[in-house]
């Protein structure tokens, strides 16, 4: 199978991160193969000490193949934070350290990794943003926001979505 580094070649990410459709262009003839691809799991982190909310939002990103992983408060987040996430959910009011502070250590730490709030109330949101936040959601959200959201976290980091 031709290999698809060429400048007429095309990638394709087919939605349900397996596969991949590689598009070739040779003499006016267009070629399309449908290859298997063992992509990263696009990782999302969940830090929310509601447990119910927690267990649901996880489920849902599940279901839209990303890999989530759920931390109950900002301190189990930090003792083992998964490689290459893609972006952690952060609720604001944590037991403990609180969601704010998570961001402003990761951004202390020079962390680039995308940090998006999601909380009941939106009395934080200048202080979220000015400490760095990707994105500012305020519960409940409806799950395209959300998915629009991880998109252009996924587009602005150059995985595929």
């Amino acid at each position: 199978m031709p290999s698809c580094t060429a400048a007429h070649c095309f990638r394709v990410w087919i939605r349900d991160t397996r596969w991949r459709c590689e598009i070739l262009r040779a003499e006016g003839l267009v070629f399309c193969f449908a290859v298997e691809s063992p992509l990263p799991p696009r990782v999302v982190a969940v830090v929310d000490d509601d447990a119910l909310f927690r267990t649901a939002l996880l489920r849902a990103l599940r279901a839209e193949g990303f890999a989530a992983v759920g931390f109950a408060s900002a301190e189990a987040f930090l003792t083992s934070p998964p490689a290459g996430a893609l972006c952690v959910i952060l609720d604001v009011h944590l037991p403990g350290m609180s969601g704010l502070d998570l961001l402003r250590h990761l951004r202390a730490a020079d962390r680039t990794l995308p940090v998006v709030i999601m909380t009941a109330r939106d009395d934080a949101k200048q202080r979220a943003e000015e400490s760095g936040c990707s994105a500012f959601l305020v519960k409940p959200v409806d799950s395209s926001v959300l998915l629009n959201t991880l998109s252009e976290i996924a587009n602005h980091s150059g995985r595929p979505s």
